[in-house]
């Protein structure tokens, strides 16, 4: 709804506009599922990734900076819509084995199908379901290569300097 504001505002008033849909946003003060993660690391929860096939796409602080900079100083980007990523595909698995080594906690993993199935009823209950089990992997690679600019694949950076002061 607030894009088609933006778009109906600014087309009629004929003004240049850039709108940037990033997924999860990582770096200093991040909040949500990641430190979810990293909670359950720390307090030595085992988690189920091996039963988990999900892909999540993400983005650090320093690509999204680099993205907002190009916009600006391009006008070849004005008046479009860019879904944005850091332009790789993670699996939870990876993700989780990320935080363990930038929080230096190892990952405590089950092969106890019966677990799973515990914890998935569990998250079904606390309507989180979807933000554990299910596939948030979009495909940006055609906004990427329109605004052409050297993205880095910088996870386990990003997490590394993320946590290290907690």
């Amino acid at each position: 709804e607030c894009e088609n504001l933006i778009l109906e505002n600014n087309l009629k008033h004929k003004l240049n506009f850039i709108i940037l849909r990033p997924p999860v946003v990582i770096g200093n003060g991040m909040k949500g599922n990641i430190n979810l993660i990293s909670k359950f690391l720390k307090l030595r929860i085992p988690l189920p990734i091996k039963f988990i096939n999900s892909n999540r796409n993400y983005i650090s602080v320093d690509n999204l900076s680099l993205i907002i900079n190009k916009c600006i100083s391009s006008d070849k980007l004005n008046n479009y819509t860019y879904t944005l990523n850091d332009g790789y595909k993670y699996s939870l698995s990876e993700i989780v084995l990320n935080i363990s080594s930038s929080i230096g906690v190892p990952v405590i993993i089950f092969n106890n199908i019966i677990y799973y199935n515990i914890i998935f009823l569990l998250s079904k209950l606390l309507k989180i379901n979807d933000k554990i089990f299910k596939s948030f992997y979009i495909d940006c690679s055609k906004d990427l290569s329109k605004i052409n600019v050297s993205l880095k694949d910088d996870l386990q950076e990003t997490l590394y300097n993320s946590f290290k002061d907690k």
